[in-house]
């Protein structure tokens, strides 16, 4: 089962918050990633195919020739985001997320232009966890 082609127009961040994964990508990067996730679907169990995000979606110029920035990579922030200021009582920070985000390509320039350090930059860093909030 051969597996889908590289586009070299996608292009995908992922954030790695302390209780978060975002994934943000372009268009162009979801319908890649869209395409990855049906070729699982389409995939025999006892085969145990699998996909690795920032592997299979780098593009051959990024990998194999040094294009900078990469079209795809990973940026982290260490610090656990706070319980929201305005949360209610009795409300539970959700341990882990994962977010899907579309973004457009000033943003996505603004996220390779921190590739070198790694860090998520101030603008998309989060102060705050998510909460769970008991309905009653």
């Amino acid at each position: 089962m051969s597996h889908p082609n590289q586009n070299p127009s996608a292009r995908l961040c992922i954030l790695r918050y302390p209780d978060e994964v975002t994934v943000c990508a372009n268009i162009d990067g979801f319908r890649l990633l869209g395409e990855w996730m049906a070729w699982l679907a389409a995939s025999d169990p006892r085969e145990a195919f699998h996909f690795h995000t920032l592997w299979h979606l780098e593009s051959e110029a990024s990998r194999f020739e040094g294009i900078s920035p990469a079209n795809v990579w990973s940026l982290s922030q260490a610090e656990q985001p706070a319980a929201p200021p305005d949360a209610p009582d009795g409300c539970k920070i959700v341990p882990f997320e994962l977010t899907f985000h579309v973004v457009d390509d000033a943003q996505l320039d603004e996220l390779a232009r921190h590739q070198p350090s790694g860090l998520i930059p101030a603008r998309f860093r989060k102060e705050y966890a998510a909460v769970e909030i008991a309905c009653e």
